[in-house]
């Protein structure tokens, strides 16, 4: 007979009985009975719902809702439709190479485009977030298009053969090329003025647009040589003339002025938690009042017939899922929003309606905050309490672990390992979503952790296994959402057959973008091309770092074609010369020196995809301006950040960014920009860090670092979209920049084919000048120099964990910042002080007789008659001390980080007022406050602590 420990004692009351979608009223549609108010009922009733619709089961009928219920953004559908209008123009525009080979007007038509290109990705999704930006790109629009349009009249219209068969003649002609130009024109504008000439929050847009210009531009008649032209007007975009474009319906019956608070406002298309569909054991979960989770398993345990252990592990499975659910939202939430009945018959619960469930939930919740204040703190405290009940829960009644659990439970009513595991894992994403959608709007502060990777074996999804670097499998482990996310998602695998793969790549580290410089060759954009290297003038680089300026590279002949190198011409820096700095990986193929140049193929694409972001499309990419000249690579390296933080913009190239669209959802484009090659580098840290704007290459178009920022955090409430925006933010700079511990957390891990550099790396973003850092000798001077500059540090850097600096006074300091365990900077103020004598801290202290602490071995210090401090060394070493530095206050029976150090004398230091305890680094320990009663079974040696937590004026040498 199966025994089942009650978990969490039974509180609260029953609540009313609500349904999502009670408020929509009686004027809905009624389809195929899904779910009964029988709780015996067969699962075999279950019937397809409309496809359009959500099926809602309330105790009077069936009803129907939207899909999703999520709030579609206009502004998306805007941009959308923008951008696909802005797309053609700029293909027409370029087609104008048909009509002509003349220099001046493809010049022309390229920086047309360039400036409509810019608008595209770093004006457009700016446009909604000030008063003046919508009638400012109107004005640039049409600034631009005047000056290409006049560029018309300088061109000859001759008839041109086809290329492909010269007994035909091309049947568009240069007039009706400019015809189109001005319809496409007209169309963007009225794209424009449909969403803000209504509007009361933006400066009025222009009602016209006139130019001067020839009969033959406007595409009329006239016997004057010159008139003035309408290019645009608002009366005529009102009226649905021809150039009108017809109104986009509203997204998924929802207007554009729906009641749904801004903060909450997210786009359907992506608004999908994801995890792994699972097998329902056939629990009945309609037909019962609702209550809360606690008293759930009783209640439906009651209503079985025949109770058995199948029948009883599905109550459970139930009570984890639709019963976790209505616990929080406080909302019957019926079968048909979670369970699918499959073609084979086969029911399954799925995760597509949570988000839409959680978004509703939470719309309500800002609501009663304002009407009911005590109500909402009452729901607030009862979704703690259910969540952690609902923890302990799954792991004593489906996993089988902890006191009082029942192991092998669903074992033994016939439920498979691998069902097991897919229900947990369910589980796990559900809890987590209500966790993480708790503390975002609610006045609480807990930490339910729901990931699995302890628990280790099948119930931790394991990424690797996928395919996924181990060091992106440990980042993601953090979060069970985004480890069900991922692993729907193939891993990026370069098609280049000499690209080292993970083999060689640890949980810590990603190796398979470190290049060996000894067998490293560029790539061709086709594996077939043997096209000669393009390079600048060597000469003229060295020229321009001779004068401290940034060597930048335009290409002259870009429309050149044939097999010979193209021509760069390289100037220097006068700091108004707009430009476009790469940022790369080597392990792409792009790496190389001044000296031996690119690839003609890859020079013409960067080149290329420059003017698409500046006008000229002037560049500078390391591989063309810096040369291998030791003495000039010095240079070029020392003007690295400067070089970042004045260029107009900076491109991200990455293979495994490129291998996705824009067009993908925005947790796909997140997830290949956070796990790519370049995400992991030592340089693009402060590449990304100095950047006036940032954009990524994907498969299909370029897109800004901001926009996809922004559209990551319009799915809040999903736990995986919002672990790629912190990683994201973590990676490219959410914070301030010249922050240590942000810099020092966003290092642990990135990796370099040469750590000496890793002081110039980093040196701009502290804004220290790195030419004195140039002039040390080795790595490890320069990271000392380089911590003396910076000088206010966060105390937490004495627990970053690796090599340390063989230097006197700076033994506690990190001889990298990369690759360090010790956990993450968690505090990030800058609390300590770097001098020549060591690191001054004013700390908490533990004092002792000197000691000798053995690996493994635990040491009680006595405090007081009643209470202990327990050690542990974790250290690989023996070491004697007589102090412990912990890192926090201490918790009791909570290990807490602590330095083992040996205090030496007081000291008094030059230029300081205070006396100070010299304190020398030995090794890492893990300090835990006990109460006698948990120590009594404990092995150790006991000694007496002198002085128990004393604040002290500490120099850590």
């Amino acid at each position: 007979m199966l025994r089942f420990v009650a978990l969490v004692a039974r509180s609260g009351t029953n609540d009313t009985v609500r349904t999502f979608g009670d408020d929509l009223g009686s004027n809905v549609e009624v389809y195929d009975n899904v779910a009964t108010n029988n709780p015996a009922r067969a699962a075999s009733n279950s019937g397809a719902a409309h496809p359009s619709t959500e099926v809602i089961v309330t105790s009077k009928t069936t009803l129907a809702l939207p899909l999703h219920g999520i709030h579609e953004e206009p502004f998306e559908t805007f941009k959308a439709e923008f951008r696909d209008c802005l797309h053609r123009l700029m293909a027409h525009v370029m087609n104008i190479s048909q009509f002509t080979s003349h220099a001046d007007a493809l010049s022309m038509a390229r920086e047309f485009c360039s400036t409509l290109s810019f608008v595209d990705i770093f004006r457009l999704p700016y446009i909604d977030t000030s008063v003046g930006h919508p009638r400012g790109i109107q004005q640039l629009l049409s600034g631009r298009c005047e000056l290409f349009l006049l560029s018309y009249e300088r061109l000859s219209d001759p008839m041109r053969q086809h290329p492909e068969n010269p007994q035909l003649y091309l049947a568009t002609s240069l007039p009706d090329h400019r015809r189109d130009t001005v319809k496409l024109f007209r169309q963007l504008l009225d794209i424009l003025a449909k969403r803000y000439a209504p509007s009361t929050r933006h400066t009025p847009l222009l009602e016209s647009i006139t130019m001067t210009v020839t009969a033959e531009t406007s595409g009329t008649v006239s016997t004057t040589p010159t008139s003035q032209f309408v290019l645009w007007s608002l009366r005529a975009s009102a009226s649905g003339g021809q150039n009108s474009v017809p109104r986009s319906k509203v997204a998924n019956g929802y207007s554009e002025n729906m009641d749904v608070p801004s903060r909450l406002q997210t786009t359907s298309a992506d608004a999908t938690i994801i995890a792994e569909e699972v097998p329902w054991l056939g629990a009945h979960h309609d037909g019962f009042e609702r209550c809360t989770f606690e008293d759930y398993l009783s209640l439906h345990r009651a209503s079985l017939e025949r109770p058995s252990a199948l029948g009883l592990v599905a109550i459970i499975q139930s009570q984890l899922t639709f019963g976790l659910i209505e616990a929080i939202v406080q909302e019957h939430v019926p079968e048909s929003l979670l369970l699918e009945r499959r073609p084979s018959g086969a029911l399954v619960m799925t995760t597509r309606n949570l988000y839409s469930i959680i978004h509703k939930w939470l719309a309500s919740m800002i609501s009663l905050q304002d009407s009911n204040a005590e109500e909402y703190a009452r729901r607030c405290k009862g979704a703690e309490s259910t969540l952690w009940a609902a923890r302990v829960r799954l792991d004593m009644g489906v996993i089988g672990v902890g006191i009082g659990a029942v192991p092998g439970l669903f074992q033994r009513a016939g439920v498979s390992s691998e069902d097991i595991v897919k229900i947990t894992r369910m589980t796990s994403v559900i809890g987590e979503a209500l966790t993480e959608a708790s503390k975002e709007l609610m006045d609480i502060s807990f930490e339910v952790d729901w990931t699995l990777a302890k628990l280790g074996g099948d119930f931790h999804r394991d990424l690797a296994t996928a395919g996924w670097c181990p060091s992106i499998a440990s980042r993601l482990s953090s979060s069970a959402c985004i480890l069900e996310y991922a692993y729907t998602i193939p891993p990026f695998v370069p098609d280049d057959a000499d690209r080292v793969r993970h083999h060689n790549c640890s949980s810590k580290i990603c190796t398979a973008s470190t290049i060996n410089p000894k067998t490293y060759s560029n790539r061709h954009i086709e594996g077939s091309c043997k096209c000669p290297y393009s390079t600048p003038s060597f000469d003229k680089v060295i020229d321009i770092l001779s004068r401290n300026q940034i060597p930048l590279i335009s290409v002259t002949n870009l429309d050149k074609h044939g097999g010979g190198p193209l021509d760069l011409l390289c100037a220097g820096s006068d700091g108004t010369r707009q430009y476009v700095a790469i940022s790369h990986v080597w392990a792409d193929g792009l790496g190389s020196t001044t000296e031996k140049g690119l690839p003609t193929c890859q020079v013409r694409r960067l080149a290329t995809i420059a003017h698409k972001l500046v006008p000229g499309g002037t560049l500078w990419l390391d591989a063309l301006c810096i040369p291998a000249q030791d003495d000039m690579r010095k240079r070029a390296l020392v003007l690295m950040a400067r070089t970042y933080r004045e260029a107009s913009a900076i491109l991200v190239l990455d293979s495994g960014i490129r291998s996705c669209s824009v067009k993908a959802p925005i947790k796909e484009r997140l997830l290949r920009v956070v796990t790519s090659g370049w995400s992991q580098r030592m340089w693009t840290l402060q590449e990304a860090l100095l950047a006036k704007r940032l954009a990524f290459e994907f498969s299909d178009g370029i897109m800004s670092f901001d926009e996809l920022l922004a559209s990551g955090r319009r799915l809040r409430f999903d736990p995986a979209a919002r672990f790629l925006v912190q990683e994201f933010e973590q990676i490219v700079g959410g914070r301030s920049v010249s922050n240590f511990a942000f810099v020092s957390n966003a290092l642990r891990f990135r990796a370099t084919s040469k750590p000496q550099d890793e002081p110039l790396a980093i040196a701009g973003i502290f804004d220290v000048d790195a030419r004195e850092l140039v002039k040390k000798a080795t790595p490890e001077e320069r990271m000392m120099s380089l911590l003396l500059s910076i000088r206010s540090l966060p105390f937490e850097i004495l627990f970053l964990q690796g090599a340390k600096l063989d230097v006197a006074g700076f033994k506690w300091a990190p001889r990298s910042l990369m690759q360090s365990d010790g956990g993450p900077i968690v505090q990030p103020e800058s609390d300590a002080t770097c001098t020549p004598d060591g690191l001054l801290v004013t700390r908490y202290l533990i004092t002792f007789d000197q000691t000798t602490l053995y690996e493994g071995e635990s040491l009680l210090n006595r405090i007081e008659d009643n209470i202990f401090v327990r050690v542990v060394n974790d250290d690989t070493s023996a070491y004697t001390c007589n102090a412990l530095l912990p890192r926090q206050p201490l918790t009791p029976l909570v290990p807490i980080p602590a330095l083992a150090v040996v205090v030496k004398n007081d000291v008094k230091l030059a230029g300081d007022s205070k006396s100070r305890l010299t304190c020398e680094c030995v090794g890492h320990v893990l300090v835990t406050r006990m109460p006698r009663s948990e120590v009594v079974d404990t092995e150790g040696r006991i000694i007496h602590v002198q002085k128990y937590l004393t604040v002290r004026e500490l120099c850590i040498t």
